[in-house]
């Protein structure tokens, strides 16, 4: 059964995206013509599906966390405010 056949029953749950990057990774072939998830000691495709969504979503997090500290580096250092905790100064300072 081929890579692509084993998906099937897993295209109502994740996304084109999400399972096109994953048969782009796995179907690698190395050079005596096997792909990379045959090479594997185990092979369990809803698992291996699982751990790549909780990786991609964490992927996605953390990107989404340096794009917002890259726009807060790009401000203007008057715009930014001194302190993280100036507010907590000037209500208990």
């Amino acid at each position: 059964m081929t890579l692509q056949e084993q998906l099937e029953p897993y295209k109502a749950i994740y996304s084109p995206l999400m399972l096109e990057n994953f048969l782009d990774y796995w179907e690698e072939s190395n050079q005596k013509g096997k792909q990379k998830w045959q090479l594997e000691k185990t092979w369990e495709i809803g698992r291996r599906l699982k751990r790549w969504k909780r990786q991609q979503d964490q992927w996605d997090y953390e990107k989404s966390q340096r794009n917002t500290l890259k726009k807060v580096e790009e401000m203007p250092r008057e715009n930014r405010g001194n302190r993280i905790d100036e507010g907590f100064t000037k209500l208990f300072g």
